[in-house]
């Protein structure tokens, strides 16, 4: 049932009034229907914003979870809910009794909870395997997450009141999750670990007691036990799949350990990260020498672990075999060089300004706009020899496309065909091993990449896309991780000498700031790890596509760019593809104009003090707040305006110390600035004024009305009728 408007408006009211992080939501996206509504993980927003919002019919109603909305925290069962009944009864009555449980629009379950400390951020709890696919089964919506829910279509609450959830202890929420965590049938393999210099991909011969390295023995027959136990872990519950408990942790468990893998739930176990398995030697690397494998390893040899490296058999092989650990290794060194004797390299260009040779370059756009038609077509262009757009030839080449997410046979291929590609000189791959057929990490092994790809001598290398060929539990909002697959892709250009095109989905609508480079979904790293950035996007004229250059670092940037729209070929004629190929021109008047309004420059200071006073005459808001409403509200004229100029603005108004503003430290720290005269009383001094207005009351009657935490209010309390003379 479609819940109607005002029902949305009270529902959301209510939700508001418990201290919920309340905002409106695009049903089929899942996401809040608001600009910039990352903002509100630092306040709740007003009766008047939600007002607003939802006289404009939002579809649904979403809850940001963790700190802002009271430690709030959802567990959800996918898959139609199937373990929500095996997890159930795992739970005491009287606790699961006291949850609020509602439906999902796919038949799954919403558990929702508040929590008596701080909640971490996402988790799966439960997973399968299942035909090569990772299929998440029990995960929670933490610190950073949302949830769509009743009266939401689709969402149906059958228990507890999600106005009033529960708080539960620290022991009551481990108990939720322990009971998820039982359910768990696959573990990933453990992280790959790093091996120390002269074990790397050499290999050793399999000959009388030859048998590995020190950590590979000591996952064999070492005490990973001991290992967790002197680091402060306790075991929590023993068996064939032992659970174990985090340092600092009274209650429940964090991790488990089974079949020599070390598997990690909890976010609170440095230096170990949530969902990751660890082998033994891992562990003890981790928790012995801070990561150190070299030294870990140097370390296991001196205990024993690891085979002697002198054959038995009589037969000197010595030459073939990694010289030993036990003998002195060289001294460890590092590049260094003066630019006097550096020689300098020109760029070289496969399209100049767009594809450099031997280097890391990007091509974004969204969904459905022909990402892969522009990328067989450069291809084509390339195998063949033909003309870029630019109208710079260069010699016929070979190509590869690393694709996971188009099929080549009866996607790529049509495509390449209409494109006039020299199908001889474009190959493909999805990265697989080809005996199981089960994807290759990419970021680990780009070296294999580059050794079988070498006889080749590919100009053109195209991984389509990154997220497709990321490792398995990568964040792409995560810098490290994105860092990870980018620096060996920029490796892979190095080493072949190819250019190596990373091909990127853009964000969903609503997210970034206007910056074209801000639209790459994923972390900052996106366009920062790349050396030129293009962008795909819808033209000005009907069926055209608009392909420019963002960001480079190797020169001056073309903003007019080019277009392209689909030809299709005649239907009468014989023999003719089904297929369409693209027609370029250069991007015309349309689109220098539309280049030409964007103006560099920054608003007078005038406007810009203007501009950012104007948000507060509503009220005090958190600074960065102001900052993203000016912001928004300038790039009209400015589209160029960075975020850092208007901060810098901010800052000095701050300093000026003219008194048009004040500044305070408002909830959990956050900055709070607003006109003069309006920042709020402090919990302390609202308690201190009541003291003194009410001073016939008791003790007992105060606290009831102070609005903050007992020992304050009896502190408060005490103080005054100190001072009064009278006594509790």
């Amino acid at each position: 049932m479609v819940a109607t408007q005002s029902t949305m408006v009270s529902v959301a009211s209510s939700y508001l009034a418990a201290g919920l992080c309340v905002l409106p939501a695009i049903r089929a996206e899942k996401r809040p229907a608001v600009g910039q509504w990352k903002r509100y993980r630092e306040r709740l927003p007003t009766e008047a914003e939600l007002a607003a919002w939802f006289a404009n019919g939002p579809d649904a109603l979403c809850i940001l979870c963790g700190g802002i909305s009271g430690n709030a925290e959802m567990i959800d069962f996918d898959a139609g809910g199937e373990l929500y009944e095996p997890w159930a009864r795992r739970i005491p009555n009287d606790l699961l009794a006291r949850l609020v449980v509602e439906t999902t629009q796919r038949g799954g379950r919403h558990v929702i909870y508040r929590c008596e400390t701080p909640v971490c951020g996402n988790m799966k709890l439960a997973q399968r395997r299942d035909n090569d696919k990772t299929i998440t089964l029990i995960e929670t919506r933490g610190e950073g997450g949302l949830l769509l829910c009743t009266p939401t279509a689709g969402y149906e609450l059958i228990q507890g009141d999600l106005s009033n959830p529960p708080v539960l202890t620290e022991g009551e929420r481990d108990a939720l999750l322990a009971a998820a965590w039982e359910l768990n049938e696959y573990l990933p393999p453990p992280v790959p670990e790093a091996r120390p210099c002269g074990q790397g991909d050499a290999k050793e011969p399999n000959v009388g007691a030859l048998s590995g390295r020190p950590g590979d023995d000591f996952n064999r027959r070492g005490d990973v036990r001991a290992i967790l136990e002197q680091a402060g872990w306790s075991l929590a519950k023993p068996g064939e799949n032992e659970y174990w408990r985090r340092p600092g942790k009274t209650s429940g468990w964090s991790a488990s350990l089974k079949g020599g893998v070390f598997y990690v739930f909890s976010a609170n176990a440095a230096p170990f990260e949530p969902n990751r398995a660890y082998s033994p030697f891992t562990v003890y690397t981790l928790l012995k020498h801070g990561g150190d494998f070299e030294r870990a390893a140097g370390e296991l040899r001196g205990q024993g672990f690891g085979a002697d490296r002198t054959p038995s058999n009589g037969v000197d092989i010595s030459g073939l075999l990694t010289p030993s650990k036990d003998l002195p290794s060289p001294p460890l060194t590092f590049d260094l060089q003066a630019f006097s004797d550096t020689p300098e390299r020109q760029v070289s260009w496969l399209w100049p300004g767009v594809i450099p040779r031997g280097m890391l370059s990007l091509v974004g756009g969204k969904q459905g706009l022909g990402k892969s038609f522009l990328i067989c077509d450069l291809a084509a262009r390339v195998s063949a020899g033909r003309p870029m757009p630019a109208g710079l030839a260069n010699a016929p080449g070979n190509v590869l496309l690393l694709a996971r997410e188009d099929d080549a046979s009866c996607v790529l291929l049509p495509r390449l065909r209409a494109a006039k590609a020299d199908l001889s000189r474009v190959w493909w791959s999805v990265f697989a091993n080809a005996t199981t057929g089960s994807p290759i990490d990419l970021a680990s092994h780009v070296d294999l990449l580059a050794r079988v790809t070498a006889d080749r001598a590919f100009d053109l290398i195209v991984v389509d896309t990154f997220a497709s060929f990321a490792p398995v539990g990568t964040d792409s909002n995560a810098a490290q991780d994105v860092r990870l697959l980018l620096d060996s892709l920029t490796r892979l250009a190095r080493t072949t000498g190819a250019a190596v095109v990373v091909v990127a989905h853009l964000r969903k609508t609503g997210q970034g700031d206007g910056d074209p480079m801000d639209a790459v979904a994923g972390s900052v790293q996106m366009t920062a790890g790349v050396r030129v950035a293009s962008m795909l996007d819808k033209g000005v004229a009907e069926g055209e596509r608009w392909f420019r250059v963002v960001k480079s670092n190797l020169g001056r940037i073309d903003e007019q760019g080019w277009t392209w729209r689909f030809a299709w070929p005649d239907a009468f004629t014989e023999g003719a593809s089904e297929m369409p190929h693209l027609e370029w021109a250069v991007a015309g008047k349309a689109y220098r104009d539309l280049v030409g309004t964007r103006s560099d420059a920054s608003p007078n200071p005038r406007t810009m003090r203007d501009t950012l006073l104007a948000p507060l005459a509503d009220g005090p808001r958190h600074q960065r707040e102001v900052v993203g409403l000016a912001l928004a509200t300038l790039r009209t004229a400015h589209p160029r305006l960075s975020r850092e100029a208007v901060e810098l603005a901010l800052d000095e108004l701050i300093r000026s110390c003219d008194g048009t503003v004040e500044v305070w430290e408002g909830p959990r720290g956050a900055r709070m600035i607003g006109l003069p005269g309006s920042k709020p009383e402090s919990p302390e001094e609202r308690a201190m004024r009541l003291a003194r207005e009410n001073p016939n009351l008791s003790a007992r009657e105060f606290r009831a009305i102070a609005g903050c935490r007992a020992v304050m209010a009896d502190r408060i309390w005490h103080e005054v009728h100190g001072m009064t003379g009278e006594k509790e």
